[in-house]
């Protein structure tokens, strides 16, 4: 998985307005200082950079104060929010293996800009490293798309996630506006994956997404604890009710996570000891190669060596009787 962030439409210089009145939520007019130049069809950036930013279309222009949109807002809006006309609503992923090769469309990797941010974030389902990457802009009713040659590739390895930020907070169930925000679930992840790369290597993805999930877990609920300290608490809005969780019983939520973290590693990892391929030997299974993974697993060097011991312990009993 790589998440792709592109860097938005740059709307500067063009033509702007403000709200005149307050625009709430599921309303399909707004009421704006002047409409000269907005048009049919036209996209409308509304505040972006804010939590409220949404693009909406025009669906008819009233008067010379006033949009009709073709769906209602989003989110309420104030009196002087900020309003762009801007010439498209999307943007396309492009790809390639080299920076001056051919890029191909990444398919279904069309998505709407997100102006809550200065990037638009795209989760490209593929475990190829070391890919290029462009972007175009793309307006959904004109079908108009920028010139990918003016767009500069970027490149995504340092961005090779194999869970992401937003299932992360999806899986903990945070909302959005929530502490850790994206930067820091990205800078918890990167912290589990270089862990998790030194404790675990699988071919199997269930393993690796479960895995890293778990650790990550864990560096989120101790990063919570840590904010605790300052905060003397932490408040969680849960089904409508209040909950306190103080330092100790974050940690200790956070360190049966990292218990869990490793028994779910010795027992998948060990599943896969008894049936990796290089354990055989002309094609039969080696199976004292497969006791020995067995044995580094489980802490356990082989049976013959625990049944001594416990015959060892059971002569000692009968000597101190």
């Amino acid at each position: 998985m790589v998440l792709l962030r592109a860097l938005n439409y740059d709307f500067a210089g063009q033509i702007s307005s403000y709200f005149t009145s307050i625009g709430n939520a599921g309303v399909k007019t707004i009421n704006i200082l002047n409409n000269n130049g907005f048009a049919i069809s036209d996209y409308v950036l509304i505040e972006p950079y804010t939590d409220r930013a949404e693009i909406v279309k025009i669906s008819s222009i009233s008067l010379n104060t006033s949009l009709i949109i073709t769906t209602g807002l989003k989110f309420d809006h104030n009196i002087n929010s900020k309003l762009y006309k801007i010439p498209y609503n999307q943007i396309r992923y492009y790809s390639s293996t080299s920076a001056t090769g051919t890029f191909t469309y990444l398919t279904a990797s069309i998505t709407d800009m997100d102006y809550r941010d200065i990037f638009t974030p795209f989760n490209y389902s593929t475990l190829l490293t070391g890919l290029f990457y462009k972007r175009t802009f793309y307006n959904a009713t004109t079908l108009v798309e920028s010139d990918i040659g003016l767009s500069d590739y970027w490149q995504t390895n340092d961005e090779y996630f194999i869970i992401t930020p937003q299932q992360l907070r999806t899986l903990l169930q945070f909302d959005a506006n929530d502490y850790p925000n994206e930067d820091d679930l990205r800078t918890f992840i990167k912290m589990a994956q270089s862990q998790f790369l030194l404790d675990c290597s699988s071919s199997n993805n269930s393993i690796n997404f479960i895995g890293l999930f778990m650790l990550s877990k864990y560096h989120v609920l101790r990063s919570l604890a840590t904010r605790a300290v300052s905060k003397g608490y932490v408040t969680i809005n849960a089904e409508g009710r209040q909950i306190t969780k103080a330092y100790q019983e974050l940690v200790l939520e956070a360190e049966n996570t990292f218990e869990e973290y490793k028994v779910f590693l010795k027992n998948n990892l060990q599943k896969e000891a008894t049936s990796t391929q290089p354990m055989t030997n002309s094609g039969v299974v080696d199976s004292e190669m497969i006791l020995t993974f067995k044995d580094m697993m489980t802490g356990v060097e082989n049976a013959v060596n625990m049944q001594r011991d416990l015959k060892s312990l059971a002569g000692y009993n009968r000597l101190a009787r």
